[in-house]
C-alpha cells in the first residue's frame, strides 16, 4: 500500500471515529447535564452546547459555553398549577328590630306661622324600616324642646309592619308669646326603649312653629241676644247682638263693615263697625233680622271686612264666621194658646229687673230661652221647652206674663215641669198664676221640684174661667239648693 493510500485510509478511519464520538457525545449529553432525566435525548443539540470540531492531532472535546454552564447548574422549573382561592361570602348585617324613617310632615310644615294660643294637631308620616312590627303598645313620646301643651305620649293607632308607613298625630297648642318654638319626639317600644331616625336609630323628629300675632283677628265673647236655637213665630222681627273681642294686633275702625257671608240672610243688611276697637277691647255688633215664614231651623253666617278689603273673623285661621241660629215654629197645631211659640210676646222679669227675650245667661244667671230639643232630668225630648232660670240668689225668681186669651169651656192648661239634665242641686217651686184685666193676681197651682230623675205633669181644667179674657203668668222660684243650678223648665206649656 502506498503511503498516500495509507494516509487516505487513516483519514477516513479518523473521520468515522470522530462521527462515532460525536454521536456518543450527543447521546450522553442529557445524562451529563441532567443525570435524573428519564426521557430520551432529542435529535437536536441541547441549547447552549457548542460542538468543537477536533483537529487532526487531537480527540474531540466538548467545551461548554457560559450558557451551558448556567443551565447545567440550574434545574428546570416546572410550570405551577393555578391556585384556587375560595372567595369568602359577604357578611350579612342584621336589621335592627326597632328603626324608623321620616317620610313627611302631613300637617304643620316646619316654621308654620300660628297665632298665640291656637290649638293645632301635628301629624308626621313615619315608615317602619326595622325588622319588628309596631302595634298600639308602641307610642310616640316627647323627648325635648317645647312640648306646646301636648300629652307626654300618644299610642300608635294600630299595627305597622316592616316597610309600612303610619300617620302619627299629636294635639298641641301654640305658646301665648310670639317667637320660634320647636319640640322633639321619639318612638318608644313596649319595653320602654326609645328609638327613632338615622344610622344610630336615636334621631328625633320634630315640630317647629313661629308664633305671630295676626293683624286682624276676632274672638267670640257672647250672644247678647238670641242665643242659638232661639224659637220665633213665622215672620217675627228680632235683633241679634254679638259681643266680640279684638284679639289681633291692629285697630278696628268705623271704616270696617260687618257683612253676611253665607247661610240664611234673614233679611239682614251689611252695617258699619259702630266704633273704634283697639286690640283687647270688645264691641257689640247689632243687626235687625226677620224670621222666615216657613217653619224649620235657620242659620246665617257673618264676617268682618277691614277697610283694606281683608275679610276676617274667628278661629285659628282667623276666618271663622260668627252666626245667628234660630228655629221657626210650626204654629199649625190645635192648641188654643202655645206658650212656647209666643214666649217672647210675654213680659219677663226677675230679681235683676226686666229681662230681654230671647234672653242670655250673662245677666246674673237669670234668663228665658226656648229649647227645641231639651235634655230633661229624665229624658231627651224633641218638642219645645221654656228654660226659665231665676236670678242666682236664695230668693231668686223669674216670671213671664203672657198676652191675654179668651178661655173656652173645656180648656185645660197642660205642661210638665222639672229641672234640666245636669242641674244636680236644683230645687225650684213652680207657680201657674192668672190675672183678669187689672184685677188681683191669683194662683192656680204650685209644684216643688228637685233634681231626682222625675218630672211633674200639670193638667188644670180652666172651665171655671169660661168667657174671661185672662193673662196667664209662669213663675219659677228658688226653693233651696244651689241658686245657680235652679235650671227650671216648662215642657210643652199650652192651653188645649
Amino acid at each position: 500500500m502506498s503511503k498516500s493510500q495509507y494516509l487516505i485510509l487513516a483519514a477516513m478511519a479518523g473521520a468515522v471515529v470522530i462521527v462515532a464520538g460525536v454521536v456518543v457525545g450527543l447521546l450522553a449529553l442529557p445524562m451529563l447535564f441532567n443525570p435524573q432525566a428519564s426521557l430520551p435525548p432529542t435529535e437536536t443539540s441541547p441549547p447552549g452546547v457548542t460542538v468543537i470540531v477536533p483537529t487532526e492531532t487531537g480527540a474531540p472535546t466538548l467545551a461548554p459555553s457560559a450558557t451551558a454552564t448556567a443551565s447545567a447548574t440550574t434545574e428546570p422549573t416546572a410550570t405551577p398549577s393555578p391556585t384556587i382561592t375560595n372567595t369568602p361570602s359577604p357578611t350579612v348585617t342584621p336589621i335592627p328590630c326597632d328603626w324608623a324613617e321620616f317620610v313627611q310632615d302631613v300637617t304643620i310644615k316646619d316654621n308654620a306661622q300660628l297665632a298665640p294660643g291656637v290649638s293645632f294637631t301635628k301629624t308626621w308620616r313615619i315608615r317602619n324600616i326595622g325588622s319588628c312590627a309596631w302595634n298600639s303598645d308602641y307610642d310616640i313620646t316627647f323627648s325635648s324642646g317645647n312640648a306646646m301643651a301636648a300629652p307626654v305620649s300618644v299610642a300608635l293607632p294600630g299595627l305597622v309592619r316592616p316597610g309600612e308607613s303610619v300617620d302619627i298625630s299629636v294635639p298641641m297648642k301654640a305658646p301665648e308669646n310670639e317667637g320660634s318654638y320647636a319640640g322633639y319626639w321619639q318612638l318608644r317600644n313596649p319595653d320602654g326603649g326609645r328609638f327613632g331616625l338615622g344610622d344610630n336609630r336615636d334621631g328625633a323628629f320634630w315640630v317647629r312653629i313661629n308664633v305671630v300675632l295676626p293683624c286682624y283677628w276676632a274672638a267670640f265673647v257672647a250672644d247678647v241676644t238670641v242665643p242659638d236655637n232661639t224659637a220665633f213665630t213665622p215672620g217675627a222681627a228680632f235683633t241679634k247682638i254679638w259681643r266680640l273681642r279684638n284679639i289681633g294686633d291692629c285697630d278696628w275702625t268705623t271704616g270696617f263693615e260687618v257683612f253676611h257671608s253665607s247661610g240664611d240672610r234673614l233679611d239682614g243688611a251689611t252695617f258699619d263697625m259702630p266704633e273704634r276697637v283697639e286690640p283687647g277691647e270688645t264691641v257689640d255688633l247689632q243687626v235687625n233680622l226677620e224670621a222666615p215664614n216657613g217653619s224649620g231651623d235657620y242659620r246665617g253666617f257673618w264676617l268682618i271686612e277691614a277697610s283694606d278689603g281683608t275679610r276676617f273673623g274667628l278661629g285659628d285661621a282667623q276666618t271663622g264666621p260668627f252666626w245667628v241660629d234660630i228655629a221657626v215654629l210650626d204654629t199649625d197645631n190645635e192648641y188654643v194658646f202655645d206658650f212656647a211659640a209666643n214666649y217672647c210676646a210675654a213680659s219677663w222679669k226677675s230679681g235683676v229687673g226686666v229681662l230681654p227675650c230671647p234672653g242670655t245667661e250673662k245677666v246674673n244667671g237669670s234668663f228665658v230661652v226656648r229649647l227645641n230639643k231639651p235634655n230633661l232630668e229624665n229624658r231627651t225630648e224633641n218638642e219645645p221647652a221654656l228654660w226659665t232660670a231665676p236670678d242666682a240668689d236664695a230668693d231668686g225668681y223669674i216670671s213671664g206674663k203672657f198676652p191675654a186669651v179668651v178661655v173656652r169651656d173645656g180648656d185645660h192648661f197642660k205642661a210638665w215641669v222639672g229641672c234640666l239634665d245636669g242641674a244636680d242641686d236644683c230645687d225650684v217651686t213652680f207657680y201657674l198664676q192668672y190675672q183678669i184685666g187689672g184685677g188681683q193676681v191669683m194662683t192656680l197651682g204650685s209644684w216643688d221640684e228637685v233634681y231626682d230623675g222625675e218630672i211633674t205633669e200639670i193638667d188644670i181644667d180652666l172651665s171655671f174661667l169660661e168667657g174671661e179674657t185672662v193673662s196667664f203668668i209662669l213663675v219659677a222660684e228658688v226653693n233651696g239648693g244651689d241658686p245657680s243650678e235652679a235650671e227650671a223648665f216648662w215642657f210643652v206649656p199650652r192651653i188645649e
